[in-house]
């Protein structure tokens, strides 16, 4: 369990298109941070996509990511079937692909909704592994981009407290120093 008073960051960067997934993240001695899927050390070795998940695990694999949650069930239901787990990407609108998005709050507030319907509906799957918020964000490098970081944010607090078993990341499209900085310094997510 993810406790909002000791949650950390922990930022772990992994080459490649995909990005590591565990369900816990566990404080140990000296602010070590040992990531954990059904209480034991959890190494990702996956893919993204949701086909072949056999052959994926024929070969070793352990692990999808999705891009959003069309036919979330049936992932969810044929990667337990394969042993697998799944990082459920939770699509957002891109804020520099949509400027305006995050200045209505009508909008804003039925994303949240909606993500939280997401949420609440399968929180409780034995194949989650970890919620990604975002998928390919181009996150804003503006002092003045408060409506999308408080939107995002807004988001990530909801996850947090309403599933304190997995944690929270992003997939980004700019794999930049200042995306890092902004990830670190501007949002909640947990993992990277």
């Amino acid at each position: 369990m993810i406790s909002n008073a000791r949650r950390a960051k922990l930022f772990i960067l992994f080459s490649g298109f995909f990005a590591a997934t565990l369900s816990l993240i566990s404080c140990q001695k000296n602010n070590n941070f040992v990531l954990t899927a059904d209480k034991k050390p959890f190494f990702v070795k996956g893919a993204g996509g949701d086909s072949h998940l056999d052959v994926l695990r024929q070969c070793g694999g352990n692990t999808i990511r999705t891009w959003d949650t069309v036919n979330l069930q049936q992932i969810l239901d044929s990667a337990a079937h394969q042993h697998l787990k799944v990082m459920v990407g939770i699509y957002i609108v891109d804020p520099l692909k949509d400027d305006s998005f995050y200045e209505d709050t009508v909008q804003v507030n039925s994303q949240y909704r909606s993500i939280k319907k997401i949420i609440d509906t399968y929180k409780n799957h034995p194949a989650l592994l970890m919620w990604c918020v975002g998928n390919e964000l181009n996150l804003p490098n503006s002092p003045f981009a408060f409506d999308f970081y408080n939107a995002y944010n807004g988001i990530i607090d909801m996850i947090h407290e309403n599933d304190i078993s997995h944690p929270v990341t992003t997939a980004i499209w700019n794999f930049s120093r200042i995306a890092i900085i902004n990830l670190r310094l501007r949002t909640n997510v947990d993992i990277l």
